[in-house]
């Protein structure tokens, strides 16, 4: 607006930007029309709380008088605008939703919404993960007091077979064969039914448990050295995740005592700050890696490493061993809390130790 002269009578819009109440209840407005400031006073205390209901950025119509005394600009815009009452001002457009105070208040309650939905995520896969442990304890049981027992009463059976039969008797190789294979086949019962129950995880640790799992598949069949390394420092996993590492290298440590002809087996438990990985690695005689290798063992932990959404590699050179690797990125910890269904307090002691399994 151009100022003709001073005590005009003018009719001017802006946008307001602030307002303050001056000394004697003197109420003053800054507005903004786009192209310059200026001030709008009203006297007297009877509008006060009139003026007080308007609005930041709101648009507002000013009927005035137009001053441009410094006595009313204050030297800080070039005019004023004197209200005669508050029925002079006429809100023509209210404040847009998106100032700061509401893109805070969405924002908060964005993040309020976000974590109720994570929270009920996280007790729904609580309950789910509940299902799922409760479903394997059951099968663990039934597996115990049918195939197990099954398996350790033809093994009873075949030894009393063999000490009738004598030392003569033709069949002896039959009955070694048949007595080698139903004690293979009850240690792997035994092992499957291991799995199946997570309950040894708690007490003994992630990798003290990978390492009695290595013990007993290791026992009877040959002399491995095994050795254990933790680096990082420890701390509990995530239920999912201790055991998704634990069949894993359950199944890495049957591929190396199964196949690989090792002399040594190391098992690595490696924290980091955002992550943790898991390595089995032996010396063994190693293979060729390529998607027509993969046997059912290698194809179960890829698809176990999918489940949980992990890196997993095999490095292997025919004649230099074989490395499978695992590497897990864990959740914030301040999320790390809602994950645990169970407790899984690793065990602390020696970080590093090597002996070797007879």
């Amino acid at each position: 607006m151009t100022v003709s002269s001073p005590s005009e009578f003018v009719e001017i819009q802006g946008r307001l930007v602030d307002k303050q109440t001056g000394s004697g209840g003197a109420l003053t407005l800054t507005l903004d029309d786009g192209s310059q400031s200026f001030l709008a006073i009203a006297g007297g205390a009877g509008s006060a709380s009139s003026f007080r209901l308007l609005k930041d950025q709101s648009r507002l119509r000013l009927r005035g008088i137009c001053a441009v005394d410094q006595a009313y600009t204050h030297n800080l815009t070039s005019f004023a605008i004197l209200l005669p009452s508050f029925s002079d001002v006429e809100v023509v457009e209210g404040s847009p939703w998106w100032s700061a105070g509401h893109i805070i208040a969405f924002i908060i309650g964005f993040l309020i919404l976000a974590l109720a939905g994570l929270t009920v995520y996280i007790f729904l896969e609580r309950w789910r993960l509940q299902d799922v442990l409760e479903e394997r304890e059951r099968l663990a049981h039934e597996m115990h007091d049918t195939l197990a027992q099954s398996f350790a009463g033809l093994g009873f059976r075949l030894e009393a077979i063999y000490d009738e039969a004598g030392e003569e008797s033709s069949i002896l190789p039959q009955l070694n064969v048949a007595r080698n294979m139903v004690r293979n086949s009850h240690e792997e019962a035994r092992r499957s039914i291991a799995a199946l129950r997570p309950e040894h995880l708690e007490s003994m640790g992630l990798l003290r448990a990978l390492e009695d799992c290595a013990r007993r598949m290791i026992k009877a069949r040959s002399v491995i050295a095994v050795r254990t390394v933790s680096a990082g420092s420890e701390r509990t996993l995530p239920l999912r995740i201790s055991d998704t590492l634990f069949r894993i290298g359950q199944e890495s440590i049957a591929n190396a005592v199964r196949h690989a002809l090792s002399n040594c087996l190391v098992l690595s438990l490696i924290y980091r700050k955002t992550s943790v990985e898991l390595i089995v690695e032996d010396d063994g005689c190693g293979f060729q890696v390529s998607s027509e290798s993969a046997g059912f063992g290698i194809r179960g932990m890829g698809k176990l490493a999918d489940s949980i959404s992990v890196r997993f590699t095999i490095r292997s050179t025919p004649g230099k061993g074989t490395a499978v690797h695992v590497h897990v990125p864990l959740p914030p910890s301040f999320l790390r809390a809602y994950w645990q269904r169970i407790p899984l307090r690793l065990v602390s002691g020696e970080r590093s130790h090597e002996h070797t399994i007879a």
